[in-house]
């Protein structure tokens, strides 16, 4: 017997209607092809489960959670949150991108990790490791956030549409500590 419940209901109680061990756990070609690819093609997913936030960047990891739980019907288990967003440039004449925000930045970390299509080898994208470095008055301190920053190859649908670098973030905190996202 088909389930008969209003779309609104089902989606502001979406835990309730999900089986038991549900997970939202893309890899990274779904993330690269079907998140971030049809993104930038302009399709848009209804009802919203990766949020597009403009420039990610410039928040603080700590901000982000609450964020995505008022953009996005995912409830995640785990302490991940994902954000489509564009990058900055920090100038127009540098090609270096602007990841201050007001309490540190995310500093690139290792080397970009390639991403192929499994059914033809092709490669599709890249993935950067971002942690995020926190201010104290004239240190720094590495926290327990981390950002991996998915990128479109070139060749792979992102260059004739978008001039404007759109990624796709997964966000993480290490601890896997309690994060409040409630709204407000």
């Amino acid at each position: 017997m088909p389930c008969l419940i209003p779309v609104d209901v089902f989606y502001e109680h979406i835990d309730c209607f999900l089986p038991v061990g549900y997970r939202f756990r893309p890899t990274d070609e779904e993330l690269i092809n079907h998140f971030l690819r049809r993104h930038v093609l302009g399709y848009r997913d209804d009802p919203c489960i990766i949020p597009e936030t403009p420039f990610v960047h410039k928040f603080d990891p700590w901000h982000l959670p609450r964020l995505f739980r008022e953009r996005s019907i995912v409830r995640s288990k785990e302490a991940e949150w994902w954000f489509l967003s564009r990058l900055l440039f920090k100038t127009q004449k540098n090609s270096k991108y602007d990841r201050q925000t007001p309490s540190g930045h995310w500093k690139t970390t290792g080397q970009e990790k390639k991403i192929n299509a499994k059914s033809t080898n092709r490669l599709i994208g890249t993935m950067r490791n971002l942690v995020f470095i926190e201010n104290e008055g004239s240190s720094a301190k590495e926290t327990v956030w981390v950002m991996h920053e998915y990128c479109l190859h070139d060749n792979y649908g992102a260059n004739f549409l978008d001039q404007q670098k759109f990624v796709l973030c997964r966000l993480i905190n290490k601890r896997d500590e309690f994060i409040d996202d409630q709204p407000l």
